[in-house]
């Protein structure tokens, strides 16, 4: 072997590794489990949803919809809030109807869960690409034709749960 192709086997290898750290320190660094693969585009006020398998908008005057991943650690670290959101739907203190959608089957969410969200209507194998959600998690308010009124992208701070419980009391 040539040095010459020696040292560009060696370079390529060294830039590959420094990408893969660069990558891996990006993706731990964000409060959000993206898929960089996804060539959609994230849902954001107005933007008109279709109905996820197994549930109709028009079900409901309002939705507060979880789009969670089981094993996303945003999504695990979030569950008291959504079980908190649950409680207050329960109570009518908010006035949207609270549904999780997964895109992994139900013995999978189910043995994850552990009995956390048990007041929470649940969705199995979900397209959340085709509901515009690009990272977990995400929760959307939407209204009863499909339109997106408001969207929350990630690991809330506590203000921002504050005016997500705000907007989800709204009429």
């Amino acid at each position: 072997m040539r040095r010459s192709t020696k040292v560009r086997a060696v370079t390529a290898t060294v830039v590959f590794g420094v990408c893969a750290v660069a990558g891996r320190l990006f993706m731990t660094r964000y409060p959000t489990a993206v898929w960089p693969e996804s060539p959609v585009v994230a849902a954001s006020r107005g933007s008109l949803l279709p109905n996820p398998r197994g549930y109709k908008w028009e079900a409901n005057q309002r939705t507060l919809l979880l789009a969670l991943h089981v094993g996303c650690p945003y999504c695990d670290s979030s569950m008291g809030f959504y079980e908190r959101l649950s409680a207050l739907e329960r109570s009518r203190a908010i006035r949207a109807h609270v549904l999780a959608a997964f895109p992994e089957p139900a013995a999978e969410i189910r043995r994850t869960l552990a009995g956390r969200l048990s007041g929470v209507q649940t969705l199995e194998r979900v397209d959340l690409r085709a509901l515009r959600v690009v990272g977990t998690p995400t929760v959307m308010l939407v209204d009863s034709q499909g339109q997106v009124l408001s969207v929350w992208i990630g690991q809330l701070s506590s203000s921002e749960q504050a005016a997500l419980a705000a907007a989800a009391a709204m009429q």
